[in-house]
């Protein structure tokens, strides 16, 4: 019988069994870590005479981590990580990283490649509370190994792509000079319309491998993502029925973390599925109102951590486009702003008139995109070099660009480092 099952059952179905203690619900919370599919380490940062983070100690850690190390948990539990290991130049660049996010808070994600173990981990590191900080280490060698495979994949078949569509151009280019020669034109369309054939047939096979990629890069972010979810609603339920008082920060900071995480993929979702809008639906609506039900919607994403200004001077704007298609458009824009400064920060939406245009601008104070950088933004995957340690995907502005494109509308940025970000969406005025 699974004793952790058992004791779980026991505390969550029963009506007689109560949780009477702290000790009972470590108990619990260590019972569900420690079968957990990935490393768990539970560590509080340590401050030199400085005042700078300069190592950390194991408080707790599971099975995974157990192997990870190949030391019990009796060995590491108390003792610092330089006790065991050398800390490298770059190890104190994360450490400092992980001291951070233990007294401000926040969420550290990157991956390396262990030449020892000849493995790929993604390291997750997040704080439920001051000075404390959690490490999540996740085996990503499979899909480490997917993705440069397909790259390799992709840069053959651009190859031979573009070394066909020359010699298919070429091709042309005689057929035209030599068309009154009749049969060795016949000839020479007929091995044309094979070439095509085969960059038609290679074209399909590159979408065929983009979107098997995309699908089982969502699949590896969404299986930990449920994991980690269920085990936050586990002991938030434990939590409840306990007659012990807990802080909620721990399960607030969590949740956060995981509702990021799981937009990001909403957006990979949306490329993999090819579910982005491919239509415009024109009918009339109320901008004003239409623009108030997406700061309700990103307020709410946000916590309301941000003040959103909604700056306009008519009660009412009545638009002839794809209301659809603009929320969405002022949503991502919105949760980039928000994102992408601090809380004390505010953001703001202004509608305006310029000339022939209706300029929607979302304005924010946050960090800013370096001036070099600029015409990449609208890249899918593409991000800033400032952003590095902000989580994100991506692809919500490759979204954006697409949408604007459909509407036959413009997209402007202005921006400076450490200022801050305003992206203008103009729209003919004679639609609105």
């Amino acid at each position: 019988m699974n004793i952790i099952a058992e004791k779980i059952e026991q505390y969550l179905i029963s009506d007689t069994t109560e949780i009477n203690s702290l000790e009972d619900i470590l108990e619990l919370i260590f019972l569900v870590i420690d079968d957990l599919p990935f490393g768990v380490s539970i560590n509080r940062i340590m401050i030199n005479q400085f005042g700078e983070p300069s190592d950390y100690k194991f408080l707790y850690v599971n099975k995974e981590i157990e192997k990870f190390f190949n030391k019990s948990r009796s060995e590491l539990i108390g003792k610092r990580y330089s006790d065991f290991f050398e800390i490298t130049e770059q190890e104190k660049k994360e450490i400092k990283q992980y001291g951070r996010i233990s007294l401000k808070g926040g969420t550290y994600r990157f991956e390396v490649l262990d030449e020892v173990k000849d493995q790929w981990f993604q390291y997750v590191i997040f704080s439920p509370l001051k000075e404390i900080f959690v490490i999540t280490l996740i085996d990503v060698t499979d899909n480490k190994k997917l993705q440069l495979n397909f790259a390799e994949i992709i840069k053959n078949l651009e190859t031979q792509l573009i070394s066909r569509t020359t010699r298919l151009q070429e091709t042309i280019e005689s057929l035209q000079i030599e068309i009154s020669e009749r049969k060795f034109v016949e000839q020479q369309l007929l091995e044309a319309r094979e070439e095509l054939q085969v960059l038609l047939k290679n074209e399909q096979k590159i979408r065929e491998l983009k979107e098997k990629f995309l699908n089982i890069l969502v699949k590896e972010f969404r299986d930990p993502l449920t994991v980690i979810k269920t085990s936050v609603d586990l002991l938030k339920i434990i939590q409840k029925r306990s007659k012990v008082e807990m802080s909620t920060e721990i399960f607030d900071r969590m949740e956060k973390s995981i509702n990021l995480l799981v937009d990001s993929m909403e957006n990979v979702h949306l490329i993999a599925e090819e579910e982005i809008k491919t239509n415009i639906d024109i009918y009339e609506f109320d901008l004003i109102s239409a623009c108030n039900e997406v700061i309700e919607d990103v307020k709410a994403f946000d916590e309301y951590q941000h003040q959103i200004y909604f700056k306009h001077n008519l009660p009412t704007l009545k638009c002839n486009t794809d209301k659809i298609i603009i929320q969405a458009i002022l949503r991502i824009l919105l949760k980039n702003a928000c994102q992408y400064s601090s809380p004390d920060k505010p953001v703001i939406l202004e509608i305006a008139f310029v000339d022939a245009f209706l300029h929607l601008k979302v304005q924010d104070f946050g960090v800013g995109i370096p001036d070099n950088e600029l015409p990449l933004i609208f890249e899918p995957l593409y991000r800033a070099s400032n952003a590095a340690n902000i989580f994100g995907s991506g692809l919500g502005l490759s979204i954006v660009r697409k949408y604007v494109e459909m509407l036959n509308a413009d997209v402007h940025i202005i921006s400076k480092v450490e200022e801050g970000s305003q992206f203008i969406i103009a729209l003919e005025k004679d639609n609105c």
